[in-house]
């Protein structure tokens, strides 16, 4: 796989950051908050333009991004600051990040829907070895097999499944010599109970017949939001199993960027449910209640709800320093992990 593929980490990164930044620049414009500072990426600086009253940046260090907004350190410097608004609209700017997050997600399973989803239908025959069932059934390389014992064949797992089941005995494949899956003939193949090591019980070497699966546009919104409750739903099914095995594995941005490279090499309706999979996973996170996260944030906002006072901002903004210098630690640890020791 070209290193190519590898760069469209940062076409993805790009659309989730903004997207997650909108949400707190917007919400903060329509409360009135002075936004000093939109930016993607943390500096050194690269290139920015000032536009009204913000600079909009763009940094070095594609790891994330920031809305720096008048008064988010506590201080209270004018009615537009951040930290003079009222509690409901500090909880909804801090919010709107991972709401915008989560709304994207529908949006890209759409995309999906349209640009098809590559799904297994049938094999093709690479190799048929010399002497095998196979051979004496006629099968000969680069024919489609659609179907086994008139089961549409959808993955390679279900096919070893059938084949296992059938050894000894008949089994019909549903084969298409031209590949055009409207010419198709019945081929009676019966696999061998015993095989010597690199033998298979039929004797053919085959590869997946993926092709997209399309929805047609009027349908794909339908579609994508569907999926969108099954990914989310898929995702939290996956914490859980998660936290309830011997351990937790986390991927830092060398690992994202090995997914992504993966995804985008097996084409666009992957790399579009990846994207869709980190957007969720990039709302939730930052929901977590932990200081430089906008449920830390949340957290403190609550906190002066049940005390009836504000933190002070000096005690809140070192806490969040902290809690930010802690996450880079963490991300660090986490690339050199990566990077020392590469999965298998």
């Amino acid at each position: 796989m070209s290193w190519a593929y590898y760069l469209w980490i940062i076409p993805v990164l790009l659309l989730l950051v903004l997207a997650h930044e909108f949400g707190h620049y917007i919400t903060a414009r329509i409360f009135g908050v002075r936004v000093k500072e939109f930016a993607f990426g943390f500096p050194p600086r690269l290139a920015s333009v000032h536009v009204g009253e913000t600079d909009y940046a763009f940094n070095a260090i594609p790891l994330g991004g920031y809305v720096r907004m008048e008064g988010e350190d506590g201080e209270i410097s004018s009615p537009r600051s951040f930290a003079a608004k009222a509690r409901w609209k500090r909880a909804i700017i801090l919010s709107a990040g991972a709401t915008m997050n989560v709304l994207i997600v529908p949006i890209l399973l759409t995309a999906v829907a349209i640009v098809g989803e590559p799904t297994m239908d049938g094999i093709v025959i690479q190799q048929v070895q010399a002497g095998s069932p196979a051979e004496a059934a006629g099968l000969q390389p680069q024919e489609l097999v659609l179907s086994a014992n008139g089961a549409r064949l959808t993955s390679e797992a279900q096919f070893e499944q059938i084949i296992d089941g059938s050894l000894g005995k008949s089994l019909s494949l549903t084969v298409s010599p031209t590949g055009n899956v409207q010419q198709t003939e019945q081929v009676v193949v019966t696999p061998r109970t015993q095989v010597q090591a690199g033998e298979g019980h039929v004797g053919i070497a085959f590869v997946p017949r993926v092709i997209p699966v399309r929805s047609p546009v009027w349908r794909a919104p339908v579609v994508g939001v569907q999926q969108s409750f099954s990914l989310i739903g898929a995702f939290f099914d996956g914490i859980g199993q998660m936290f309830g095995s011997a351990g937790v594995q986390l991927s830092g941005p060398v690992g994202i960027t090995k997914l992504t490279g993966e995804a985008a090499h097996a084409g666009p309706g992957p790399l579009i449910e990846l994207t869709a999979l980190l957007s969720i996973n990039l709302a939730i996170i930052n929901m977590l209640p932990f200081p430089a996260l906008d449920g830390g944030r949340l957290a403190v906002v609550a906190l002066e709800r049940v005390r009836g006072q504000r933190l002070d901002p000096r005690l809140e903004g070192t806490i969040h320093f902290v809690g930010f210098m802690l996450l880079i630690t963490l991300m660090l640890v986490i690339s050199f992990h990566e990077v020392a020791s590469p999965p298998q």
